[in-house]
This record gives C-alpha cells, sequence and structure tokens, in this order.
C-alpha cells in the first residue's frame, strides 16, 4: 500500500469515527443527563476514541510499502 493509500485510508477511518461519535454522543447526552454524561458516559467515550485512533494508525503504518 502506498503511502497516499495509507493516508487516505486513515482519513476516511477518522471521518467515519467522528460522525458516528457525535450521533452516539448526542443520543447519550440525552439519554442519561448532564451530570452522569460528563461524569462518566463523556471520559470513557474519549478513551475508547483515542484508543481506536491509536488502533488505526498503527495498522496502517505497519505494512510495508509495496
Amino acid at each position: 500500500m502506498s503511502l497516499p493509500m495509507k493516508i487516505d485510508s486513515i482519513r476516511w477511518h477518522a471521518g467515519g469515527v467522528f460522525v458516528i461519535g457525535i450521533a452516539v454522543t448526542q443520543t447519550l447526552y440525552g439519554w442519561v443527563g448532564k451530570g452522569f454524561f460528563w461524569m462518566h458516559v463523556y471520559p470513557a467515550m474519549l478513551f475508547v476514541s483515542s484508543f481506536f485512533f491509536f488502533w488505526v494508525g498503527i495498522r496502517a503504518w505497519r505494512y510495508e510499502e509495496d
């Protein structure tokens, strides 16, 4: 996989995760209320999203140029 293809792949993954994350965030915010959301849901989502971005980045850059 060439470098531009790697970058494009990362961009698509990040964009999809971002859009899905916003939708899930809005839904949870409406369900659980403000206090519980900021104390519990938001930190958990930050952790999961940062882990996913890290994993996608490692997966994309691990492949050698062909």
